[in-house]
């Protein structure tokens, strides 16, 4: 016979059923522990919209702006975006290519690659800002993203009228794109009752 054959007659069998437990514990355990590393994995980036507010504006007598009374009298839009990002994953996980997109249900009608409030930069009275550049999150981090964009006379701004929601799209580290809605039913300022 086999000497390991041999030894397990020789133990009681109390024994007998101890060694089985433990054997079969580890294997539960390791398995287990695959398991949830497994769906660890593929938690979850998640987006909350803390703020969005927006700015139709026109010149006014003295040089400055003022506000638009409809959308052909509108020379200027501008837009404050504030974003809450939470890895919900036990993993690193990244964000890139990120643009705030107007849409006509799922048509793009503008898209922008918003400004980031924490590059400004003061040269005088100009302030300059960059664009927002991808970044990673740690497991279970939180971060606020403020970030604005806008532009001028010489942009078809009449479009906001087809314009009826606001999403944020960007690519995850396996190169999807995410989408995120800011605002599902958009009504221009004007529009409002």
């Amino acid at each position: 016979m086999i000497p390991q054959l041999l030894f397990l007659n020789s133990v009681s069998p109390d024994a007998k059923f101890g060694l089985f437990g433990v054997l079969s514990g580890t294997v539960l355990g390791a398995l287990l522990t695959w398991i949830t590393n497994a769906f660890n994995k593929h938690g979850k980036v998640i987006f909350f919209t803390k703020s969005y507010s927006d700015s139709f504006s026109k010149p006014d007598l003295f040089g400055g702006f003022e506000d638009s009374t409809s959308l052909d009298d509108t020379n200027y839009f501008h837009f404050n975006l504030v974003l809450e990002v939470f890895n919900k994953s036990h993993d690193i996980k990244l964000i890139r290519d990120i643009q705030v997109v107007f849409c006509d249900k799922d048509k793009v009608v503008f898209s922008f690659v918003p400004k980031d409030d924490s590059t400004k930069s003061q040269t005088g009275p100009n302030r300059f800002y960059e664009d927002v550049k991808a970044f990673s999150l740690d497991p279970k981090e939180i971060i606020t993203l403020h970030l604005h964009e806008g532009f001028g006379p010489n942009n078809n701004i009449n479009q906001f009228s087809k314009v009826n929601n606001i999403k944020l799209v960007y690519r995850n580290d396996n190169d999807h794109l995410k989408k995120h809605i800011i605002i599902k039913n958009y009504e221009l300022p004007f529009e409002k009752k």
